[in-house]
């Protein structure tokens, strides 16, 4: 009798085991499937934070005390960006920007919505590109 104890004891050891092992192969591929949700949506999200100052090319529309309109290259909107005594212009003066003129603009995050940090005049060969 003490045999057939052990071999039941065997037995049920043996599918523990089984169901052990099944488990976690689930509980790793269920990891390995949340964790590749999370990191795509975490990846989307930088590049969304991306695109929003990808540095983008325009042509000034609108030029304003403290801001400037540019009508966007690379979407179909425009963007009003502030600017003041600590935005950095490259290729001329702030006063040179006027409607019409092509410009690079790195932005950032501002207490009244986007800043130009820089704002780089292009050549007007570059705006006929």
């Amino acid at each position: 009798m003490s045999n057939a104890a052990g071999e039941m004891a065997g037995a049920t050891t043996g599918v523990s085991r089984k169901v052990l092992l099944i488990a976690v192969l689930v509980a790793a591929l269920l990891a390995g499937a949340v964790g590749g949700v999370i990191g795509w949506k975490v990846e989307q999200q930088r590049v969304k934070d991306d695109l929003r100052f990808i540095r983008p090319i325009g042509t000034v529309v609108s030029v304003a005390d403290g801001s400037i309109t540019v009508d966007l290259q690379t979407t179909d909107e425009d963007r009003t960006y502030g600017v003041g005594e600590d935005t950095r212009v490259d290729g001329g003066e702030l006063s040179s920007i006027t409607e019409g003129t092509t410009v690079l603009v790195r932005g950032r995050d501002g207490q009244d919505g986007p800043e130009a940090a820089q704002i780089i005049i292009l050549p007007d060969s570059v705006a006929s590109r």
